[in-house]
């Protein structure tokens, strides 16, 4: 006898014996029958979506792992899933579901439907809004069951122009290398990153006798902390990110480039809340290499929010670590929109 299953919007909903019942549609709607009555009754059109024949002495186990996203452009992700076990046969669909981070995902969110046909498979979520927060998790069925991946949360945030200034202690060939652990990618780059940067560096800080910092912009899950940080009015931006920086160990020039660049872009909001995020926090994000290592490096990234009031919260002073500038050192600033 094959039991079979009624698969309801890519749940399994009920299960009988062929030899004890049967199946007939009037219409639009499908009948389940047993001993010559109606024990259930779906609409075909909305609400079946396969009816699968299955021997259950061949079922075994689905199992199937939430990926970060394999890539992020301005507007979609890529999800990823892999299927890590799979002694059950057959695996008529899978996919992901995916919903705000206010609650685990159900098929009662949304879903997208992989067309892949290997192990690890992916789908592209589109129109998504930049900052759109999502929880996610891959899915697979079988001719039993209906199985999850773990859960990946992922922000589309972009770090904004962060720059790189390399000081080795006499001329160097260097190779660069950006990656990112939780998943991202580079968006743009000056000079071209392609597969990394591959560049002279000068004592000075000279990169290929053209450049004075390496620029990149990227996006990546947000792993920020938001616990700590300082409330600002506009009219005092320039002074307090003056003093912060230079706290933080960051030359004059530096101070000026982050100045010059940053500050004609605050002006819209009354008030700013700005979360430092220092190698700890970056470093989860994205991880930056060199082919030789320096003695010392400074990454400071500002995650900042702009308000039309000020806000009534309570933020923890951060504490600004020790740099020296001595030996082969290298420090980054960047910004967090």
């Amino acid at each position: 006898m094959k039991p079979i299953n009624i698969i309801k919007k890519a749940a399994i909903v009920f299960t009988f014996i062929l030899s004890l019942s049967s199946i007939f549609a009037q219409n639009e709607t499908m009948y389940i029958m047993k001993n010559g009555e109606v024990v259930g009754q779906y609409n075909v059109d909305t609400q079946v979506d396969s009816i699968i024949f299955y021997n259950p002495a061949t079922a075994g186990e689905l199992q199937v792992r939430t990926n970060f996203p394999e890539y992020q452009s301005e507007d979609s992700f890529v999800l990823s899933g892999t299927i890590t076990l799979n002694t059950s046969g057959d695996i008529i669909e899978k996919g992901f579901i995916y919903s705000s981070p206010d609650h685990e995902p159900t098929f009662a969110d949304s879903k997208i439907v992989s067309d892949t046909d290997d192990i690890t498979f992916f789908a592209t979520v589109t129109d998504m809004p930049l900052g759109t927060d999502l929880l996610i998790r891959a899915y697979a069925i079988n001719a039993t069951d209906t199985v999850y991946g773990n859960l990946v949360y992922t922000y589309h945030n972009i770090a904004m122009k962060p720059n790189i200034y390399i000081y080795p202690t006499e001329k160097m060939q260097l190779s660069v290398n950006l990656s990112f652990p939780q998943g991202g990618n580079i968006i743009t780059s000056i000079p071209d990153y392609n597969t990394g940067w591959d560049v002279t560096v000068e004592p000075d800080g000279k990169i290929d006798d053209e450049y004075t910092y390496l620029f990149y912009e990227s996006y990546q899950p947000s792993v920020w902390q938001t616990k700590a940080g300082w409330q600002v009015k506009q009219a005092g931006l320039t002074q307090f990110f003056k003093s912060n920086l230079a706290d933080y160990g960051f030359s004059e020039q530096e101070i000026t480039d982050f100045i010059e660049y940053w500050i004609p872009l605050f002006k819209d909001k009354a008030y700013y809340v700005i979360y430092p995020q220092t190698n700890v926090e970056i470093d989860k994000a994205i991880s930056l290499d060199f082919s030789t290592s320096p003695d010392k490096i400074m990454r400071l990234f500002y995650l900042i929010e702009g308000f039309d009031v000020e806000q009534k919260i309570e933020l923890e002073t951060p504490a600004i670590p020790t740099f020296e500038r001595s030996g082969f050192y290298v420090t980054e600033w960047g910004v967090l929109l």
